[in-house]
């Protein structure tokens, strides 16, 4: 990193923190972020830069003209999580970025404005993305679908998430599958409304639901070996209502996700789990239908993750970069990583014991925003150099 890029890093920190103050306030779902792409595009002009709009909201700009092109990668959109700390600008709408996209977001348009500084000193071209719908695990995908990787063609691609319980300062990475198969599943129990004193001429949608979360919530424990791993859990269960307690339930709706590594296992506990509702359902004389969502996991280049190295080990120093095992988190960065080779790595924004990601009483640690900024700054000089060699 020269001089010169260090100066205007430095000059950019406190604007970086002042947008992610400004985004975390305005929370948003989806693949529909009208506020968000709209501060995100208003940023990127001011900056003299010419947004382009792909997918529904996504924003793309292309900066340098050297030999290649490498895609950096921010995701804009936040949960539907009531926030619960006290942070004078916490999100007060019902949503929050308890994920961090308010981080990932505000530091890439911090490497934007570093760029666009010094776009003439480029010895590549960097395509930078903001991509909405990470959470939903189909964003990345509708992008790539809209051509995210032409005009011009991505060579490669990098991206990075801040980590609540890794110490600010220190950063990790790992090559091979990193994150697990994700199956989103939305089960949806039908029976026959009707009066609580009349449970005979009812069925009971909410009781069918909850005999099908039970032999769910053992599936793993009886049908998985001890030598393979997967989690199943139901998180989301939703009936009738609390200001009419006398109604039995037509309709209840389940959501929850599995993961694991293997996909042969993961299309065989699908399997069950479609074959194990529509029989708890139907013990229950209600009906059940199934939905599933595949997020595949996340691979990591080693070739790639072996030319970028250097960037970490010069923004964190070498012993505080640790090589890690895969997570059964999901990243739906994996569609860009199925077309091109991928590096993702993940920044210290908190301490061990934290609340982690998704908690609503998630603080993240600002601090880490400065290590982003100078990691994905660097990221196309060593890249490039590496190209070259």
């Amino acid at each position: 990193m020269t001089e010169e890029i260090a100066k205007s890093i430095q000059a950019v920190r406190e604007r970086v923190v002042s947008h992610r103050r400004s985004l975390h306030q305005i929370p948003e779902v989806g693949l529909e972020l009208p506020q968000t792409a709209a501060y995100v595009r208003k940023v990127l002009i001011e900056l003299g830069c010419e947004p382009q709009t792909i997918g529904s909201c996504g924003q793309v700009v292309t900066l340098g003209q050297g030999t290649g092109t490498l895609l950096l990668r921010a995701d804009m959109d936040a949960l539907p999580v009531q926030e619960c700390t006290t942070l004078p600008f916490r999100s007060t709408n019902g949503n929050m970025h308890a994920c961090g996209h308010d981080m990932h977001t505000a530091v890439l348009l911090g490497v934007a404005e570093v760029l666009k500084q010094h776009e003439k000193a480029l010895p590549c071209q960097v395509k930078l993305v903001f991509q909405p719908g990470e959470e939903l695990g189909t964003g990345a995908e509708s992008l790539v679908k809209a051509g995210l990787l032409e005009h011009p063609h991505v060579d490669a691609a990098a991206a990075l998430h801040v980590e609540p319980t890794l110490e600010v300062g220190k950063c990790t990475y790992g090559t091979g599958v990193m994150t697990s198969d994700i199956y989103d599943i939305f089960i949806r129990v039908e029976g026959k409304g009707g009066h609580s004193s009349q449970p005979e001429t009812t069925i009971n949608a909410l009781a069918a639901a909850n005999g099908i979360y039970h032999t769910l919530s053992g599936l793993v424990q009886r049908e998985v070996s001890g030598f393979d791993t997967a989690i199943l859990a139901l998180c989301s269960m939703h009936a009738g209502s609390q200001s009419s307690p006398n109604i039995v339930p037509e309709v209840c709706e389940m959501a929850g996700t599995l993961r694991c590594f293997d996909r042969a296992l993961g299309q065989r506990l699908v399997a069950r789990v479609r074959e194990i509702v529509a029989s708890e359902a139907a013990s229950y004389r209600a009906k059940a239908t199934v939905e599933t969502l595949l997020t595949p996991s996340l691979t990591v280049d080693e070739g790639l993750a072996q030319m970028l190295l250097p960037a970490l080990n010069t923004v964190f120093g070498q012993k505080h970069v640790a090589r890690v095992g895969a997570s059964a988190g999901s990243e739906d960065f994996s569609y860009i990583a199925q077309e091109v080779p991928a590096f993702f790595c993940w920044v210290g924004a908190g301490a061990p014991g934290n609340p982690p990601l998704h908690n609503p009483n998630l603080v993240l640690d600002e601090r880490a925003m400065e290590y982003g900024l100078k990691v994905m700054t660097e990221l196309p000089f060593v890249w490039a150099e590496q190209n070259n060699a």
